[in-house]
């Protein structure tokens, strides 16, 4: 037995409360368990309990052993003033309190005690894996959409954490998500760093000219010098050496990474996919936030990259051509990791609902994802039918089966209290 475990036990009345008793023989009555808190003082806060005859409203706090009261030194703590209750799992000591205490360890379900014990003490990093596998498909319901706005709400805030530097600029945000993104798990900083070391003004003026807004990034990125043979990456720095003098730009130290990637993600490409991008539309935030959003942005990430790009992905090394430009695929990746978060984050800052709904709504008409833990969660039976369902599941992994919180998890919930 736990302290969590007993604070779920107690909030979900999950204990036998017929004819309740008090260690020193009153009798109780549980009409409102109190609301659970994550702050300093009691455990359960506002609760109401009828002590023999009388209606108390106060605190109630919770121990696996009465004596843990005296270990914590609550006696002569204040914010354990207004406690009514003591409720433990082991009445091991008697305590002289002013309110009475109520022992609950021959009021529950061993069998659910069994159950928890057994996903406590699970090494895998899906503590219920043993549990759930081989029971069918595995619909997580409401729990899904909870998941959704928790994962939703995370990204909010550190969207909205960058917010004040830009000076609520959110199309140069978006823009910079957009960036960050496009470089991946191995150069998304460089590449966010790249996009914040050329003034947002700038790269607004230069977006429409498309070498322009090549030479700018690549010579930025430290791509570009004089050594060039091609033609095109020549002309890109000769570019770069007039806009870099013009617009008084700093070139900043990157380390790009390339070793073991596959070279559609090479950060030369990405680069060039994001020039591309730019010169088709300045207004990424403004077609994020647009009815037609979802056509606008599709044709918006479909661009065509430089002819030069269809047979190269770095500077002056041919390659066989291919079409270069972001596939499907990467497209639906942004839709669900910078569009849908962009826009409910505006709708959280601007207290818009319509927009959150919209975010939610968005990754219902995208494919699920496809990646290490969709497909284990999939292999264990769980429902993958939509970018919706693959963000929840994301979730649901990362935030309660990795940290083991079973108890806060609808699934762990009902195989715990399971018959």
């Amino acid at each position: 037995m736990d302290e969590y475990l007993l604070q779920y036990i107690w909030n979900s009345r999950y204990f036998n409360a017929t004819e309740l008793k008090s260690t020193d023989g009153q009798s109780l009555q549980i009409i409102d368990p109190g609301k659970l808190n994550s702050d300093q003082g009691p455990d359960f806060l506002f609760a109401k309990v009828r002590i023999g005859d009388t209606l108390m409203m106060g605190h109630i706090e919770i121990h696996v052993k009465a004596s843990d009261w005296i270990l914590h030194r609550h006696s002569g703590d204040s914010h354990y003033k207004n406690v009514i209750l003591h409720v433990v799992w082991q009445n091991d000591k008697s305590i002289d309190l002013p309110f009475p205490t109520l022992e609950l360890q021959s009021r529950i379900s061993k069998i659910g005690l069994t159950r928890y014990q057994h996903l406590k003490d699970m090494r895998n990093n899906i503590p219920c894996e043993k549990l759930i596998k081989g029971r069918g498909s595995i619909s997580l319901e409401t729990f899904a959409d909870d998941l959704v706005i928790e994962r939703f709400e995370m990204r909010t805030q550190q969207i909205l954490s960058n917010l004040p530097a830009l000076r609520g600029n959110w199309e140069e945000l978006a823009w910079r998500k957009l960036a960050y993104y496009l470089g991946g798990n191995k150069n998304g900083e460089a590449m966010e760093v790249l996009f914040a070391s050329i003034p947002f003004r700038t790269i607004m003026a230069c977006a429409n000219n498309r070498k322009e807004i090549e030479a700018i990034l690549f010579g930025q990125a430290g791509f570009l010098n004089p050594n060039f043979i091609d033609s095109y990456p020549n002309d890109l720095y000769k570019e770069y050496k007039y806009l870099k003098q013009k617009y008084q730009l700093k070139q900043p130290q990157l380390q790009w990474m390339f070793f073991r990637m596959r070279p559609s993600n090479f950060p030369t490409l990405r680069i060039a996919q994001l020039a591309a991008i730019l010169n088709t539309s300045k207004h990424l935030m403004g077609t994020i936030l647009s009815e037609k959003q979802t056509i606008l942005v599709k044709e918006l990430f479909s661009t065509t990259v430089s002819s030069y790009w269809t047979n190269h992905f770095t500077f002056e090394k041919v390659s066989s051509i291919q079409n270069k430009n972001t596939g499907v695929h990467t497209q639906e990746k942004i839709m669900v990791n910078v569009i849908a978060p962009l826009m409910y984050a505006y709708g959280a800052y601007h207290n818009l609902m319509a927009f959150k709904i919209k975010a939610a709504e968005l990754l219902l008409m995208i494919k699920p994802e496809e990646n290490k833990i969709t497909k284990t969660m999939k292999s264990l039976g769980f429902t993958n039918a939509n970018a919706f369902d693959s963000q929840a599941l994301t979730q649901l992994n990362t935030s309660y089966c990795n940290a083991k919180k079973c108890l806060q998890c609808a699934v762990g919930i009902g195989l715990i209290r399971s018959e």
